[in-house]
């Protein structure tokens, strides 16, 4: 990890077995603690493990007049 702000991961669990997801999931949360952490997952149970916060993005609402 970097020490970057904000972390960026598109589908990080995806093709991991149970101990790569365990441990994928320990450094998750350890860095969630002093990172924003922004992922998009389709495993509901790694997602549950993380804590996560579920925003879906096709519900959320742009100003379109600010383009």
């Amino acid at each position: 990890m970097t020490s970057a702000p904000l972390l960026i991961l598109d589908e990080p669990s995806n093709g991991l077995d149970q101990n790569a997801l365990a441990e994928l999931s320990s450094i998750l949360l350890q860095q969630s603690q002093s990172k924003l952490i922004l992922l998009s997952c389709h495993d509901p149970v790694f997602r549950d493990s993380l804590a996560a916060e579920i925003i879906e993005l096709d519900r959320l609402k742009f100003n379109e007049q600010a383009a």
